[in-house]
């Protein structure tokens, strides 16, 4: 039987979620099996609020198929063949860091040498900084549930930005720190 357009859309997003669920389940054992007993804690609440949510889009879908007539539900179309197309991405690129010293750093991606530079320059002088990327602390000794970042040791630096971003910072906290640094992009 044809599905209308709402169902389907009811039925991608609860994939979606499923997905999400059991990403946070697996990050929470990982915490739990890791003794961050904190961060299980925060992993499970929350996936409890991610249940209690897609409980409710379950009982939306139930009422629009019990609740709104079939020929109704019908007029809503989805064109065969339609997917929802990520948004494109940029090619990767990477960056290469010229210290004052004449040390080249270059790693196999922007990420990791943006986070070998910073732990470079000291994380901790870094973090005194106050830099934020998308509102979360560039670096930061608890982990972000939203952005990407990178782990090391006892500090967390936020990785998910473009890799101009992650160039100009660099720049930037080299001049605030006294610490020039060279930086392509290649």
């Amino acid at each position: 039987m044809n599905q209308d357009g709402v169902s389907i859309a009811f039925d991608v997003i609860l994939e979606e979620i499923a997905a999400v669920e059991n990403q946070l389940a697996a990050e929470g054992a990982s915490a739990f099996r890791d003794r961050r007993y904190d961060r299980a804690d925060e992993l499970s609440s929350s996936g409890k609020r991610l249940l209690t949510f897609r409980e409710k889009l379950e009982q939306l879908r139930d009422e629009w198929k019990s609740g709104i007539d079939v020929e109704t539900r019908h007029r809503v179309k989805v064109e065969p063949g339609y997917t929802i197309a990520p948004h494109s991405k940029a090619p990767k690129t990477g960056i290469r860091v010229t210290l004052a010293t004449g040390r080249v750093i270059q790693r196999p991606t922007a990420a990791q040498t943006f986070t070998d530079i910073i732990e470079e320059m000291g994380f901790e002088a870094v973090r005194k900084l106050s830099l934020t990327v998308s509102g979360v602390p560039l670096v930061d000794t608890k982990q972000d549930d939203k952005y990407s970042q990178a782990r090391r040791g006892s500090y967390y630096v936020v990785t998910h930005s473009n890799t101009k971003t992650k160039k100009d910072l660099l720049e930037q906290i080299g001049k605030k720190l006294g610490k020039p640094v060279r930086i392509e992009i290649v």
